[in-house]
């Protein structure tokens, strides 16, 4: 039996049989991998670091023909652990509803799992961290393979660059804890597409605006309303090549692999120069295009090498942030500010029953309502929904 990079733990058991004691050693993993579990590992007991970096007892064992472990201490529910990843935060919180906010493990289909934080509350929950400042400027926040935590050191991730993204969300306190958020909107794309692909210069934005395109609609995640449905691109930066070394195909490169410098510096060797001073998030409740340029109504990062976060009251569906972080309408800018980043692959199955309604002035300034069914992501107007439910029945 082998087992990879194993110290021992020794266990004393009494044996009144022979009147001697038995020292059973269980083999005590380096790490949170108990090794594969199969036929010739059955019945084995292995010591593992568990998702929350505490020591946890596992059994390889057999059920209904199929090789798994088990925790030991009676914990019938190990999805999110090492040995028994999700696909995504949405999967973990679809087979343990009971799921609290923490490090979870997930594989994204990809070959080696990977660590991350589930936020399970939120908006329905399922979001995985992505991304943490603790400053207003944007273009040097390094990106490595380390695990995002909430309150971790600074850092984008660099391992789910092939994350499918369906919400994109961002999350703007003036604390370094998540009751001071004064900012919080997502991002529902009309598809899910890479991380890696998040920025763009097409699909609403264009090769004046390089940023998040395809936008179906902006939700507002401190009044839980859709606020917008006419945001066709959050302008992130300059609409650099696509091939650039720097600038928003920076950034997105920056999800799939180590950018120790940030996204705006061209780095050869020990050589380094910033090439780029601009890299925010932003949207807005009446524009079509928001940062650089266009106005606000939330605003986070860097506009021509001026670096702020700018946000009016909760609620607001003013524009509130012009260009260079300048306020207006009685918003509020501030260069200190903690931001999280988060992603969402998949929406949870509980959201699969919910409907939400909302209601959007057209440009001729008819009101019209529109729902959000299940988990499509492309809103119906009420009047076509009744019609076609009259239809159906």
């Amino acid at each position: 039996m082998k087992f990879l990079c194993f110290g021992v733990l020794s266990l004393l058991l009494a044996s009144r049989a022979f009147g001697v004691s038995i020292i059973k050693r269980i083999p005590v993993a380096k790490g949170y991998d108990p090794g594969s579990c199969k036929n010739e590992t059955h019945g084995n007991e292995v010591l593992v670091k568990n998702r929350v970096d505490e020591e946890k007892i596992v059994i390889c064992v057999k059920d209904r023909g199929v090789y798994q472990w088990k925790s030991t201490d009676g914990s019938q529910n190990t999805v999110g652990e090492f040995f028994n990843p999700g696909y995504d935060c949405a999967d973990i919180l679809n087979k343990r509803q009971d799921a609290k906010d923490g490090f979870y493990w997930i594989t994204l289909k990809l070959s080696n799992p990977k660590k991350m934080w589930c936020d399970m509350t939120t908006d329905g929950g399922g979001y995985a961290l992505i991304g943490r400042m603790n400053t207003s400027v944007t273009w040097s926040l390094p990106s490595n393979d380390i695990p995002v935590g909430p309150f971790g050191e600074p850092h984008w991730s660099s391992s789910v660059g092939d994350a499918p993204t369906l919400d994109f969300r961002v999350q703007m306190a003036t604390k370094d804890d998540f009751k001071s958020t004064i900012a919080h909107w997502s991002f529902r794309l009309q598809s899910t597409r890479p991380l890696k692909n998040l920025l763009t210069t097409t699909d609403g934005c264009d090769q004046k605006s390089a940023g998040i395109g395809n936008i179906a609609y902006v939700k507002d995640l401190q009044t839980e309303r859709i606020v917008t449905t006419t945001l066709r691109c959050s302008k992130f930066g300059l609409a650099h090549h696509s091939s650039s070394p720097f600038g928003w195909p920076k950034m997105n490169s920056c999800f799939a692999k180590s950018c120790p410098w940030g996204f705006t510096f061209l780095a050869i060797g020990s050589y380094r120069r910033q090439l780029d001073h601009y890299g925010a998030f932003s949207y807005s409740t009446t524009g079509s295009i928001s940062g650089m340029g266009n106005n606000a109504t939330a605003f986070v990062g860097c506009d021509n090498q001026v670096c702020c976060a700018c946000y009016g009251p909760v609620g607001g569906t003013k524009e509130y942030c012009a260009e260079n972080c300048q306020a207006i309408n009685g918003g509020t800018v501030t260069k200190n500010v903690f931001t999280w980043f988060w992603v969402r692959s998949s929406l949870p199955k509980r959201l699969w029953e919910k409907c939400m309604d909302y209601e959007v002035k057209r440009d001729d300034g008819k009101l019209i309502w529109y729902k959000l069914v299940g988990h499509n992501v492309i809103p119906i107007e009420v009047i076509s929904f009744f019609i076609f439910d009259m239809i159906d029945q």
